[in-house]
């Protein structure tokens, strides 16, 4: 009979659609991830395979034949709104489109790193490998982040966090701040705070906001205390452009912490 066929692919150069493909027809797919695999043949007998893609690629078909008319002038009208493969959509795989905090980490490592933003990824395990899936389309109002085992409020507030479903980014508000208001060019760099600074040998911060010395913009640093207001960096910053003004330092999740989530995803 007819097919209907849909594939996971870069969204470069097009047009994002928000909107899931048809929820009454997902439900008849047969497919799921896809690799692409070259096998290449040894004089000695053997082979050797190279995996080209770095990551699967989802594809799906779905069988037309005595579906009702209603259902197939929505799929018309989807497919035509879609341009067929010119605009991405959303896609529900009913195999796979849940998380628990098992498997939902935030980042590879599921460990603070002292970034502020961090990726939503999926962890597969079997036969004592792992295998990360990031997770770039979250369903709306189904995602719950976890730090240290407790939930985090999204929200304005220090240590509360944003969640972006069109993205799958999710961002910290820092735990603490810090105004900048020296840096010197020395090895390593030392910063001088506004107010004393609270922070901890071996932390790590990141830092943004800065002119003058924008090299270091959107690092993360480790600190090492010198004094209530100073602290240095670990950064060779002799051959910086000399700080002029401005800067925060930020406190955002660190290496102790284990981050997860839970949740639905679509697949894009």
């Amino acid at each position: 009979g007819a097919r209907w066929r849909a594939r996971r692919a870069g969204t470069a150069g097009r047009m994002f659609y928000e909107t899931r493909f048809l929820d009454n027809l997902a439900p008849g797919a047969v497919g799921g991830p896809s690799t692409l695999t070259d096998v290449v043949p040894r004089e000695s007998g053997g082979e050797q395979r190279n995996i080209v893609w770095s990551e699967p690629r989802q594809r799906y078909s779905i069988g037309l034949v005595h579906r009702p008319q209603a259902e197939l002038e929505a799929l018309a009208s989807f497919f035509r709104i879609m341009r067929g493969r010119a605009h991405g959509f959303r896609f529900r795989d009913l195999t796979d489109y849940t998380v628990s905090t098992t498997y939902g980490q935030l980042g590879t490592s599921s460990l603070g790193t002292g970034a502020l933003a961090y990726s939503l990824y999926k962890r597969y395990t079997a036969a004592g490998a792992h295998d990360y899936r990031r997770i770039r389309k979250p369903v709306s109002g189904t995602v719950t982040v976890y730090r240290n085992a407790s939930p985090v409020t999204v929200g304005a507030a220090p240590g509360n966090i944003a969640i972006d479903y069109t993205t799958g980014i999710v961002t910290f508000v820092p735990d603490a701040t810090d105004a900048i208001s020296a840096i010197t060019q020395a090895n390593p760099g030392k910063i001088t705070t506004g107010a004393a600074h609270g922070l901890s040998n071996g932390q790590l911060v990141y830092l943004d906001g800065i002119a003058g010395m924008t090299q270091l913009n959107g690092q993360v640093v480790t600190v090492t205390v010198v004094d209530a207001d100073e602290f240095t960096i670990g950064v060779n910053t002799t051959a910086y452009g000399a700080y002029t003004s401005g800067g925060t330092v930020k406190l955002g999740p660190q290496p102790a912490d284990v981050l997860t989530w839970a949740g639905d995803f679509d697949v894009p």
